[in-house]
């Protein structure tokens, strides 16, 4: 996942940038991809549901996700189609199929899909429980006041 409000709206993340983070939801855990420049908030999901994963230079989101599908033997993997930029994709491509020749080599797997989607999470922010809804009838009144 790419777009920062459903980053936020799904792990409460808010960076400075639109690309401060990333994440990864599978059957098994839901990951967050930062830099170095949030430590404190990677430090504090450790020890949440969220799996903080920082990601730099070294460690490139492509290798980090490689990685988690791999060790969770993902076979598709799906990405926000309105928000995923050509070179995001082309790098994350270029990696999983990197790692397909590698596999078909051992006889291991086939080829990791990507899956484009579209209004995943979006369909799901429309979607509101009690407190929402009463937050914002508080803030509707507020705002008539003001």
């Amino acid at each position: 996942m790419t777009d920062a409000t459903n980053i936020r709206y799904l792990t409460g993340f808010v960076g400075n940038e639109s690309r401060d983070a990333y994440v990864l939801v599978t059957k098994k855990a839901t990951y967050i991809f930062t830099s170095q420049l949030y430590p404190q908030w990677l430090k504090k999901q450790t020890a949440s549901d969220l799996l903080g994963i920082e990601i730099n230079y070294e460690n490139k989101l492509s290798a980090r996700i490689l990685e988690i599908a791999q060790k969770e033997k993902l076979a598709t993997i799906g990405f926000e189609e309105t928000d995923l930029t050509v070179g995001e994709m082309r790098n994350l491509k270029k990696k999983l199929d990197s790692s397909t020749s590698l596999r078909s080599a051992q006889n291991d797997r086939e080829k990791i899909v990507l899956k484009s989607t579209k209004n995943l999470i979006e369909d799901l922010r429309m979607i509101k429980d009690t407190q929402e809804i009463v937050s914002t009838r508080k803030a509707a009144m507020l705002t008539d006041k003001t």
